[in-house]
């Protein structure tokens, strides 16, 4: 007597009935009982629906590239208080009075505030 063949060994791309898209971890479990290994992928590979939405992504990028910036601009801006003297803090720094930071601190300042703005207009 035949044994019933399960009904993924007909079809490995069918469906998870749990939530309706096939998982690249049950597709690899599946394509296993076949001796075929499958890429893993963030999208369904039946409907290519995104399994993990892109834009949450792109979130946390802007989130660390506008912490990234902030913190330039401020680096920056200290910098040319003490190329300037107007910041001589700490008082041992070699920095103080030095013309080459108030450059170097404008440089900064104005890459973070470009970043800032490019982050900002990409949402």
């Amino acid at each position: 007597m035949a044994q019933p063949v399960p009904a993924f060994a007909e079809n490995p791309l069918s469906v998870d009935a749990f939530d309706g898209h096939l998982s690249p971890a049950s597709l690899s479990r599946r394509l296993a009982k076949f001796g075929a290994l499958a890429p893993l992928s963030r999208h369904c590979y039946a409907c290519r629906a995104p399994l993990v939405p892109e834009n949450h992504v792109m979130a946390v990028i802007r989130i660390v590239l506008q912490v990234i910036s902030v913190l330039a601009v401020l680096i920056g801006l200290i910098w040319i208080g003490q190329g300037t003297g107007l910041f001589p803090y700490p008082a041992s720094s070699f920095m103080i009075n030095q013309t080459p930071w108030i450059l170097r601190g404008a440089i900064l300042a104005g890459v973070g505030v470009a970043v800032l703005l490019l982050v900002r207009r990409l949402r």
